[in-house]
């Protein structure tokens, strides 16, 4: 089963709350562009893929086209594309979610535009990687769901509108250029740079490094709220959590 996007006059709307896609037997995938400039706009419904492709096979000039701005859009296995900066995701609102743990292609493109509000990605108890993936926008990001989200590869995310990490893990080895903040039960890990302001909940965990991974996590300001923690035990030798702006380190009293 193949749903292709073929070229520009090639759109596919779901806008209705009521409208559910579905394409998660083995080999199905979603296609926005399989050879030319394929959109996808969706308001609404669900959509649930084993895999989705940006652009796919990338013979034709053309640049894909995903308009994210409410729903469900669930992803299985991978999010694909050749990763050539031509293809674009627009994600105001919604929620990403994972029906098993996925990764990105190499250097996917997303502006976070903030139009139906911050889009929620929902890691569901699984682990999503984007690798060298880049986020911009005056829009934010809000990872929700049990399970990890991690930035990898050299990618350089920076957008406006910051990122809420309500539950699960976040792991940043690469950039994030974006203030944090880290509710009760959640935690804060990896060894890249928080370019922003990371602000613990109780209850909220920063751990440097990872589980088992030494090295260091770089913030440009941490400030700790009564009750949260820094775990030390559980990130390796080495771990290091290094602040690096002016306004430092913030431990009230109740922190640890």
């Amino acid at each position: 089963a193949v749903t292709d996007l073929a070229d520009q006059s090639n759109l596919l709307a779901v806008n209705a709350a009521s409208c559910q896609i579905t394409l998660n037997v083995t080999n199905a995938r979603l296609s926005f562009g399989w050879d030319g400039a394929g959109h996808f706009i969706q308001t609404g419904g669900v959509v649930n893929v084993r895999r989705a492709q940006l652009d796919s096979n990338n013979s034709t000039p053309g640049a894909s086209l995903w308009i994210f701005e409410g729903g469900s859009f669930n992803i299985r296995d991978a999010l694909d594309g050749p990763g050539d900066g031509a293809d674009l995701a627009l994600w105001g609102g919604g929620t990403v979610g994972a029906l098993g743990s996925w990764n990105s292609m190499v250097g996917f493109r997303a502006i976070l535009t903030g139009t139906n509000g911050h889009t929620t990605l929902d890691t569901a108890g699984y682990t999503v990687t984007l690798t060298g993936s880049v986020f911009t926008g005056s829009g934010g990001l809000i990872k929700a769901g049990t399970g990890t989200l991690v930035y990898a590869g050299g990618g350089s995310n920076q957008y406006a509108g910051g990122t809420a990490l309500n539950a699960g893990v976040l792991r940043v080895n690469n950039q994030l250029v974006a203030d944090v903040t880290v509710a009760g039960g959640a935690t804060l890990a990896g060894t890249g740079s928080v370019l922003g302001v990371a602000t613990v909940a109780s209850n909220g965990v920063v751990q440097p490094g990872g589980v088992g991974a030494a090295g260091p996590l770089a913030v440009t300001s941490a400030v700790l709220q009564a009750g949260a923690q820094v775990n030390w035990a559980s990130a390796g030798t080495g771990a290091v959590l290094r602040v690096t702006g002016t306004n430092g380190l913030v431990v009230p009293a109740g922190a640890a």
